[in-house]
């Protein structure tokens, strides 16, 4: 329980792992955070900053995790659990509530993912202001597998998908699907928004999709 921690009269909550602390997206966090099943709420944060979430910057292993999130601002890189999934990071078994929103790279589950994302379920609703928003990432240039959808995935921009907004560098996303609802504009896909480098298999959608 964060209600003492933060809120909107008591403040943000700082990431663990964050830019001010000196990590990067090259040098994240490393370790093994284990839920055990256990739910993290409410993670409040109200900031223009970038990599915001429960982690700035993660590269280890964060499993077996529930957050609900209420992030909000114009930065870029909001997530529920992690800003930014770093090279060899990855999070396992971990479910997203609540509402995010951002400029761009917006998701439940990591804003942009380097590392690999499985078993993990976005169900808070996604806004960017500006573009690239998806349910488990808003980025990937890493792997997705066995993730799923349920919140409402939307931007004033381009690139907004119900799995990831733009896939790219080879990423591979598999085994997944998509039950919220996408409105965007330009590129705007069920599963992801733009795939322009990666493979996408065994995957559907049954939501709407809008591009306005």
């Amino acid at each position: 329980d964060l209600s003492s921690e933060c809120g909107s009269t008591l403040g943000n909550w700082i990431p663990i792992a964050s830019a001010d602390a000196g990590y990067a997206y090259k040098a994240g966090w490393t370790g093994t955070f284990d839920g055990d099943h256990h739910a993290i709420s409410p993670l409040y944060i109200n900031s223009d900053k970038s990599y915001q979430g429960l982690f700035g910057y993660a590269g280890g292993h964060i499993r077996q995790l529930q957050v609900t999130a209420d992030i909000s601002g114009n930065g870029y890189y909001h997530a529920a659990v992690a800003g930014w999934l770093c090279s060899g990071g990855r999070i396992s078994y971990c479910t997203s509530l609540g509402s995010i929103k951002g400029w761009g790279c917006i998701s439940g589950i990591s804003g942009e993912n380097a590392g690999t994302i499985d078993h993990c379920v976005n169900a808070a609703d996604i806004h960017a202001a500006f573009g690239e928003a998806g349910g488990i990432t808003g980025y990937a240039f890493g792997g997705i597998t066995y993730c799923v959808n349920e919140g409402t995935i939307t931007g004033e921009g381009s690139l907004i998908g119900g799995i990831a907004g733009d896939v790219g560098g080879g990423a591979t996303l598999t085994h997944s699907y998509n039950r919220g609802k996408v409105t965007g504009k330009g590129y705007c896909g069920g599963i992801v928004g733009q795939l322009w480098a990666g493979t996408v298999s065994d995957c559907y959608s049954t939501d709407s999709v809008k591009s306005l």
